[in-house]
């Protein structure tokens, strides 16, 4: 089948139908140019559809986009091609503007979101995981894309691979998970809530968040990616308590705009992980104000001293660190620099760690 477009502007998020009624093809709706031979199926075997500008498809001018279901979901890399399957055109990159399917079902129809930025529904569009396929007959939504949104909101769980966000547009995956297969571009934002989570496989470059919607319940970065966060992000607290996951050789980099929360139901945390995070990160501790008492308290990480961690390196910062008393002194209020311990006139320590071989508690000097 060839489909050529008429010499008229067809609006962006247009849905233009095919379909094969009493042997011949029919556009929907009617206008957006003609139609020769037809499509009377896909061949189970694999089949391709490519779309381009030019005259003829042996010297096409560019490639707009494609899709591929054969060859075991891959695009043809070398030898000779056969009618089943086909070469990537240069043009095109696979989840960018191509998408080919991981197996050689018939039937499918893309499902989340049809309403956003040009480019963030591009990058929906084109992964695989957002399609509903079946090689039963599928029934797909009514189609009715809005492409000049600011925002864009998936409904469901969602991965894309490279995206570029400009100014002033929002990603939205509040209550569903995304996961990003390359790179984030532009300054645009993402917003997220308590029930979202965050997937990194790539080298997914600086991601900035919304500042009223700048929640995660999970970060998870697998083997080997990386990620920056460009403006303030929190792991949520709570009963179910966010996560914080990086696998072998991933990277992190907090930028010092990493908090993990704390509240009367839970704290979040860092999962035994084999990545790293580099720069700052701020670690809440619920404590409820009931009565005075001790507390058992314990770092979200391994730390390597109370004196570097707890204590800002013996430095009165005002609003950082944590009063830990154990040292007599003549002005109380004061903090001795040595040890970082804040004076009192008794002196009467106020920290103790648990030395698991004697089996007693042994009062912070450092």
């Amino acid at each position: 089948m060839t489909w050529t477009t008429p010499n008229t502007i067809i609006p962006a998020g247009t849905t233009i139908s095919f379909n094969y009624v009493t042997a011949s093809m029919v556009i929907s709706p009617s206008g957006n140019g003609t139609v020769t031979g037809n499509i009377n199926g896909l061949s189970t075997s694999g089949d391709q559809i490519l779309m381009f500008k030019g005259t003829n498809s042996t010297t096409p001018t560019l490639f707009i986009t494609a899709i591929n279901w054969g060859n075991a979901g891959a695009w043809f890399t070398s030898g000779t091609t056969t009618s089943n399957d086909s070469y990537l055109p240069a043009d095109l990159t696979n989840q960018v503007n191509a998408i080919s399917f991981t197996s050689d079902i018939d039937n499918g129809y893309y499902n989340n979101t049809q309403s956003g930025s040009i480019a963030s529904l591009k990058a929906l569009i084109n992964h695989g995981v957002n399609w509903t396929r079946d090689n039963n007959i599928q029934t797909p939504p009514s189609f009715s894309f809005t492409t000049n949104a600011t925002t864009t909101s998936i409904n469901a769980n969602a991965s894309i691979k490279n995206i570029t966000l400009a100014a002033g547009n929002i990603f939205n995956f509040s209550d569903y998970s995304l996961t990003i297969d390359g790179e984030i571009t532009g300054t645009g934002t993402f917003s997220s809530n308590l029930n979202a989570s965050l997937i990194i496989n790539a080298n997914a470059d600086t991601i900035n968040f919304t500042a009223s919607a700048n929640t995660l319940k999970n970060l998870t970065l697998n083997s080997n990616a990386t990620a920056t966060i460009g403006n303030a992000l929190n792991i949520c607290a709570g009963a179910n308590a966010g996560t914080i996951t990086l696998n072998s050789a991933a990277l992190l980099t907090s930028n010092g705009f990493l908090t993990l929360k704390s509240d009367a139901n839970g704290t979040a945390r860092v999962a035994t992980s084999a990545g790293t995070i580099a720069g700052d990160v701020t670690l809440e501790r619920y404590i409820p104000n009931t009565r005075r008492a001790f507390r058992f308290l314990a770092s979200a990480i391994t730390t390597d001293d109370i004196f570097n961690n707890w204590q800002q390196s013996g430095n009165n910062n005002s609003g950082l660190g944590i009063q830990i008393t154990g040292v007599a002194g003549a002005s109380p209020g004061g903090v001795d620099q040595v040890t970082g311990l804040d004076k009192t006139l008794t002196g009467a320590n106020s920290m103790f760690t648990f030395d698991a071989t004697t089996q007693s508690w042994q009062a912070v000097t450092n």
